[in-house]
């Protein structure tokens, strides 16, 4: 059941990919991106399409920093955008992870910046090289989340958030839950 499932998302995936192939090829399209693409999906991307996407949006926050997977993109130069930087918010506490944002190692770094634990983990997509897309329906938070460029974490802090990283991603689409 599983393999059969696997091979209906790589055909898929791959399908989906051809049509975009195409329009680059006439010139109509000048980039693809992708989501969620793994390295070996990327790896058999790259070697069946024979066009390296430019921009492979993931979950990127501190307890899921992807580090293997922004390096090989960063290795191909495709452009990693960040979701969910800040673990999707709500429910994590049950799932076994403290609340991002109240996390202590980020509310004591936020604290000696004097910034917000949000400002805190946009700065440490931002230092990773990260393009980052915070969601937020608040005017202030929306204000706040740019107000990360008037200051940098030390190497010290960028290892201390680093070191959260649990590898465990909080959105996983509907089509992949076991029900």
């Amino acid at each position: 059941e599983r393999s059969f499932f696997s091979f209906i998302l790589k055909v898929f995936f791959f399908t989906s990919f051809l049509l975009p192939k195409d329009l680059i090829h006439q010139g109509l399209v000048k980039n693809i991106g992708v989501s969620n693409f793994s390295v070996a999906q990327l790896e058999e991307l790259i070697k069946d399409s024979e066009i390296v996407p430019s921009n492979n949006q993931i979950e990127i926050h501190p307890y899921c920093g992807q580090k293997e997977l922004v390096q090989f993109c960063k290795e191909k130069n495709i452009v990693v955008t960040a979701y969910s930087p800040f673990a999707s918010g709500k429910g994590n506490e049950t799932k076994g992870f403290p609340l991002l944002l109240k996390h202590p190692v980020i509310t004591r770094i936020g604290a000696e910046h004097k910034k917000t634990s949000a400002q805190v983990i946009l700065r440490w997509v931002i230092q990773r090289e990260i393009v980052v897309i915070p969601k937020s329906i608040s005017p202030q938070r929306i204000i706040e989340n740019g107000q990360i460029f008037d200051f940098s974490l030390s190497e010290q802090e960028m290892q201390q958030i680093d070191s959260l990283d649990a590898d465990h991603k909080f959105i996983v689409p509907t089509w992949l839950k076991k029900n």
